[in-house]
């Protein structure tokens, strides 16, 4: 009986080693661990210094996260525990070109020319949501490049609220005559990044309709020029979004090899700016998608896009 069941078990562990080498793995652990990262900042208004771009190009990856890591360590989500995402900044390659400053006078020659406008989501990590251009206008990108630069990062430990504030130093029918060239288009069109919030475990956004100021709009780049005819408004998407964002190395700036810049274009995160003296976007984040967009958010976002000196002047 007892040799019995010694063989009984010895059978049954081959049949569990056999068995198990067929099962699926278990999931690997992330490679950092960000989504968990407590804020650190005071009671009340914090305000977080806006660092300068730089210039990337020739840097390996490891010195670019080197310095990513750097400025995490002086914004709101310091962690000694920090790591770069590589769902995010894994495809930076080792010493290619990145995208430059179109403010550069070089830039029309060569379009890594100056600071690495990149380098504005990089060292800037406290600002969870940006702007960013999902379009490139030769000849007219320098007011494009200021815009895109926050005049003010905050944050309101009491909301739970990070709020990015960016101005344009003329009047809008100015600022947009320089951006455009040409008054039959539809707005100054621009796009949500939602870089650093990956980076940190904010996958999920919504923009609030109701109180933001700007409206939705996509453009059907089979028709060739970006016009009124070719650009429709519609309401923001009604549910929560994934924000995909990434960079990479890709061939749209045209060098031979590539440039490190971000991607991909998503136009669920595209809008125009109005008229109104003060555009503001108020967004919702969230770790994990939510049941329902109503869910309180993880984190809450507001956008303020002015005209400078305007800023006791806000409509909302």
């Amino acid at each position: 009986m007892v040799l019995t069941a010694i063989m009984l078990l010895a059978c049954y562990g081959i049949y569990r080693i056999l068995t198990s080498a067929n099962q699926p793995s278990a999931p690997q652990t992330p490679q950092n661990n960000n989504a968990v990262i407590n804020i650190s900042a005071s009671d009340g208004i914090t305000d977080v210094p806006v660092n300068a771009l730089m210039d990337f190009d020739g840097k390996t990856k490891a010195e670019v996260f080197k310095i990513r890591d750097g400025f995490v360590q002086t914004s709101i989500f310091k962690s000694k525990d920090y790591k770069p995402s590589e769902e995010v900044f894994g495809q930076i390659e080792d010493k290619k070109p990145w995208y430059g400053s179109a403010c550069d006078p070089n830039y029309a020659k060569d379009i890594s020319a100056g600071d690495s406008f990149v380098s504005v989501y990089i060292n800037n990590p406290s600002a969870l949501v940006m702007l960013a251009r999902p379009f490139n206008f030769a000849g007219k990108a320098c007011a494009v490049e200021t815009l895109l630069i926050p005049a003010k990062i905050s944050y309101d430990k009491k909301e739970n609220l990070i709020e990015v504030r960016y101005e344009y130093n003329t009047d809008y029918e100015t600022f947009e005559r320089t951006f455009f060239g040409d008054a039959s288009w539809p707005g100054v069109i621009l796009q949500l990044t939602g870089l650093n919030a990956r980076d940190f475990g904010y996958n999920w956004v919504i923009v609030d309709g109701k109180t933001s100021t700007v409206r939705h709009v996509t453009c059907d780049l089979s028709k060739g020029s970006l016009n009124s005819n070719s650009c429709k408004y519609s309401d923001f998407l009604n549910e929560p979004y994934e924000f995909k964002d990434f960079i990479h190395s890709g061939g749209s700036c045209g060098l031979p090899g590539g440039c490190n810049n971000t991607s991909p274009m998503q136009q669920e995160l595209q809008f125009a700016l109005g008229w109104r003296l003060s555009n503001v976007m108020n967004l919702k984040l969230w770790r994990a998608r939510p049941k329902s967009k109503n869910a309180p958010a993880d984190m809450n976002v507001k956008i303020t896009v002015d005209q400078a000196g305007a800023e006791k002047e806000r409509i909302l």
